[in-house]
């Protein structure tokens, strides 16, 4: 079996960081072993929703250990919050709408405690008028 030399590495971040997606399947079927040492916070903070997807099964994650991964950004700004939302779904059973509903009404106060929050508890229709209504009274 192939494997990856460090060189190579850099062009497979770079991969998941601008979904290409096809070429690190085709890699993968073509025998290359990929380590996931290689896989890091930067990598999976800039991943798509498909990537992601593809980094659980190919890595045998949990989609809460990537969901951390992802919010270990927060302090930098988020700037992956269609992956967010996508596990966010997954976990609650939420459509796409309710769970960008979520990220709408917060924008503004998207920080790493609140993002904990929404993975361990979710929110709920009626807490999400409450911070609705005061915040348009303000």
């Amino acid at each position: 079996m192939k494997s990856w030399t460090d060189g190579e590495w850099f062009s497979t971040e770079q991969m998941m960081r601008f979904d290409n997606l096809g070429i690190l399947q085709w890699l993968e079927d073509i025998g290359y072993s990929m380590d996931e040492q290689h896989i890091n916070r930067s990598t999976i903070s800039c991943s798509s929703p498909n990537v992601i997807d593809w980094i659980i099964r190919r890595f045998n994650k949990t989609d809460e250990e990537v969901y951390h991964a992802l919010i270990e950004e927060a302090p930098y700004g988020i700037c992956n919050v269609s992956s967010l939302e996508h596990l966010l779904q997954r976990k609650w059973k939420k459509s796409k709408g309710e769970v960008q509903m979520w990220f709408n009404i917060e924008r503004n106060h998207i920080t790493k405690k609140w993002l904990q929050y929404l993975w361990t508890y979710g929110i709920s229709p009626s807490l999400m008028i409450r911070n609705w209504r005061l915040r348009s009274v303000s």
